[in-house]
């Protein structure tokens, strides 16, 4: 893969803490399906992404699909 290389299993998560990742959501979460932000967190249950000093918590169940988002 890529620099948009698709992030699918814990440990690709917690590789790439600190990178710019795109995540979207199976289900809408307070609205929102499409979350980019960096990423600061993960664990079995949850990602932790922050977007304008704000950090989003998301269930790892509900997480469709997540990219890194390329930074040139």
């Amino acid at each position: 893969p890529g620099s948009d290389r698709p992030l699918k299993r814990l440990k690709d998560f917690q590789r790439f803490a600190g990178e710019v990742v795109k995540i979207k959501t199976a289900m809408p979460l307070d609205g929102q399906r499409n979350f980019t932000g960096r990423l600061i967190s993960a664990s079995e249950d949850t990602v932790v992404i922050e977007t304008d000093n704000e950090e989003i918590h998301l269930p790892m169940a509900a997480i469709d699909r997540a990219r890194l988002v390329p930074q040139y």
